[in-house]
């Protein structure tokens, strides 16, 4: 059976798409359909209403298709059991954060993950020649530490619980600094993905010539998803999303990852399941 998995009418910044993209490719996958993707962009992520998958990455199946069953996610999310899921609408944030990394509907096991996207999640021969081009510039795998922190734009990982337990306002720098600190002698450089110039400055300020990035052109202080900064600063959503999956890629071959709560970090971890990632969260206290 061909299934259209259609992201039109879904409302999330594209790296979520992405990571639920890859919990609806199991689903998919366990009940023998072949899954077709959709991903038109939708408010803030208009992009003259083209579809953005083929654009980055090489469609799978190829060629038009037939489909037998047209889902868009919030039906995919409903059709799948209670036991296995996550209800967003019925659970707090905090609740969620009973295990790491949870934002709603996400993979949970990433060696599968890392086999769907290895199977259908192929970024096209141009996004992979800049993916190793920029990954021999900066990455030795064996000393190189991979940070991902977001910037003061929007709250960190979006979740408010989260600051309000642990008195945060804005970018947790002491949590990031403390888990940096502790590995840097294990480490030559340390490659930083962010949202934000800002974040940038910051490190930079802290860690000199050890700190490097990918030369993405960043607002000050992030939101780089907000609909309002798209419309305003921001590269439109090929160039922006182009840029976050080159990071997510680096920060895969990195040797180490340091991260907070996003869906650029689960992505990440995705494409490598055997990376070692410590989060600057300590999420022990949500287990009790």
């Amino acid at each position: 059976m061909n299934v259209l998995i259609n992201f039109k009418t879904h409302k999330a910044g594209i790296t979520a798409r992405l990571t639920r993209h890859v919990e609806f490719l199991r689903i998919a996958e366990e009940n023998n359909w072949t899954p077709y993707v959709n991903w038109i962009a939708n408010d803030g992520w208009q992009e003259n209403g083209q579809n953005l998958w083929p654009m980055l990455f090489k469609q799978n199946p190829k060629g038009k298709m037939q489909f037998d069953k047209i889902i868009d996610p919030d039906e995919f999310y409903r059709s799948i059991p209670n036991e296995d899921r996550i209800v967003r609408h019925n659970a707090t944030k905090l609740e969620m954060l009973k295990i790491p990394g949870v934002q709603g509907l996400y993979p949970r096991n990433k060696n599968l993950a890392n086999e769907l996207i290895l199977k259908y999640i192929n970024p096209k021969k141009s996004i992979m020649e800049k993916i190793d081009k920029a990954c021999a510039k900066h990455i030795n795998p064996d000393k190189t530490l991979g940070v991902h922190c977001r910037g003061p734009g929007r709250l960190h990982g979006g979740v408010e619980e989260i600051h309000e337990y642990f008195g945060i306002n804005g970018t947790p720098y002491d949590l990031y600094f403390k888990k940096i600190d502790q590995q840097l002698q294990y480490h030559e450089k340390i490659f930083l993905a962010t949202d934000a110039d800002s974040v940038r400055s910051t490190f930079k300020k802290r860690y000199g010539e050890r700190v490097i990035w990918e030369s993405h052109d960043l607002p000050t202080d992030g939101e780089a998803h907000s609909r309002e900064h798209c419309k305003k600063v921001t590269p439109r959503a090929k160039k922006l999303f182009e840029m976050c999956l080159i990071d997510m890629y680096l920060l895969s071959k990195c040797d180490s990852f340091i991260c907070g709560n996003s869906n650029v970090s689960l992505y990440t971890q995705c494409l490598n399941p055997n990376l070692i990632t410590d989060c600057v969260y300590n999420y022990d206290m949500f287990k009790k």
